[in-house]
């Protein structure tokens, strides 16, 4: 028996856009320790230029992920002109401009980024302005005519690993936590926090630079380039699909000697072949079909036993028997366990219950993207 899936060397990897990437890490503009979702096409384009550089990962994640939720550590300085400062710590506070004419016995004021207004309002004097998306006003100034007032001053600041980690703790509701937050040291800390994270019983992957994942982070992954494109084809890929041997473009590569070293060691990393770097070994494969086969026995416990059932021999026995023929079903259906190597056992100690699945995995063969049976234990 074997089961085939399709596309796993195409150009491009066999999935559409899906899944949510989460990211903790410094933007150049928004609100600290607040998710800020983004969507491909759905930002404007002036707010973009705001979150400068960082950009640029969030990007490479959406070309595969459905959105990205980003949360910015607090650090940074904020932007001012004389007449007020920027909304939001960051250098893309320094992106602002702010335009000042007479206007009816009164003042106009413009706010520009990168010469494109954005927002405008008029007001008798400084007092009446209104905080917008922008600019916080100083109320107390003097307004006077200007064509042009820059801001200066905004950072992006260094956070420190306490502040990364409380950033990821406010990521939710994503599958993929990217690192490449720009030091090894920042990509530690969020390695660290997913690791934490799944010990209490969280499911993201992390994927982080392949030097800077502490090896005892349970469930996170080096990549030796490309943080944020893999977490984004990561998110949106199938638990029973691999993205052995998928193309992508604009990464760096590795020898094939130092890929088969870097996935022994549990890392990814990407071959040129036919021209483009493609993915050498998903090592995430059985972390991905184990957080799904746990999600399920999770939701039938939930649903069928949790608050209304009995936690002793007849009880555990029950759920044995339920979880076995829930994951017997879904090994013929998706070809990711074999049927017939399935042993479940459920145990109860007062109010808790534990459940213990061992089950042999098919082999995949990666030339051809095809599992097999035999051999791979789960």
């Amino acid at each position: 028996m074997r089961f085939v899936y399709e596309n796993e060397l195409s150009a491009r990897p066999p999935i559409i856009r899906a899944g949510v990437v989460g990211m903790a890490r410094r933007l150049g503009w928004g609100p600290t320790l607040e998710p800020i979702v983004f969507r491909r096409g759905h930002t404007d384009t002036a707010v973009e230029a705001l979150y400068g550089e960082y950009m640029s990962d969030i990007n490479d994640a959406l070309r595969y992920a459905e959105s990205v939720v980003c949360v910015r550590p607090e650090c940074g300085e904020y932007a001012f002109c004389e007449f007020g400062r920027a909304r939001y710590r960051g250098s893309g506070g320094n992106m602002l401009t702010l335009a000042v004419r007479e206007s009816d016995g009164g003042y106009e004021v413009a706010v520009y980024v990168m010469g494109r207004r954005v927002a405008s309002q008029t007001a008798a004097d400084a007092s009446g302005l209104v905080d917008d998306g922008y600019v916080v006003y100083d109320k107390g100034r003097e307004l006077f005519a200007t064509a042009g007032m820059p801001f200066s001053g905004g950072s992006d600041g260094s956070p420190d690993a306490e502040m990364i980690a409380k950033a990821t703790d406010l990521i939710d509701g994503v599958s993929v936590i990217a690192g490449g937050s720009g030091t090894d040291g920042e990509d530690a800390a969020i390695a660290a926090r997913i690791g934490e994270l799944r010990r209490r019983g969280g499911r993201a992957i992390g994927i982080c630079g392949l030097n800077s994942s502490p090896p005892e982070a349970i469930g996170v992954f080096g990549v030796n380039d490309g943080t944020a494109v893999t977490a984004g084809m990561l998110a949106s890929c199938p638990f029973n699909q691999t993205l052995s041997g998928v193309s992508v473009d604009g990464v760096s590569t590795v020898t094939a000697e130092e890929a088969r070293r870097i996935a022994s060691s549990g890392g990814l990393s990407f071959v040129m072949r036919r021209g483009s770097p493609t993915l050498y070994c998903d090592v995430t494969e059985k972390l991905r079909i184990s957080d799904e086969i746990k999600s399920r026995v999770k939701a039938l416990f939930d649903e069928r036993y949790c608050g209304c059932a009995s936690a002793g021999a007849d009880g555990t026995r029950r759920l044995s028997d339920e979880i076995r023929a829930e994951l017997s079903a879904f090994g013929r259906k998706y070809g990711v366990l074999i049927p017939e190597t399935l042993s479940v056992t459920s145990t109860a100690d007062g109010g808790n219950v534990s459940v213990l699945i061992e089950a042999a995995m098919p082999v995949r063969t990666r030339a051809t993207g095809v599992y097999m049976d035999g051999g791979e234990s789960a």
